[in-house]
């Protein structure tokens, strides 16, 4: 039981830094990480970055 415990946190932990990196919620994936974990990886890896906005310029 502590394995598949310490599995789910290093599947969380690895979804978290995967979706801060990618420009996702990192807090809100990790929590989908602990729950779901290699399939919250996969999820999070299959979407695709979130693009930078550009800063609006006042004339």
């Amino acid at each position: 039981m502590a394995i598949l415990l310490i599995f789910m946190f290093l599947f969380a932990i690895a979804t978290w830094l995967l979706a801060s990196r990618r420009g996702r919620h990192g807090g809100l994936w990790f929590g989908i990480g602990l729950f779901l974990g290699p399939f919250a990886l996969l999820a999070v890896a299959a979407l695709p970055p979130v693009p930078a906005v550009p800063p609006v310029t006042q004339p």
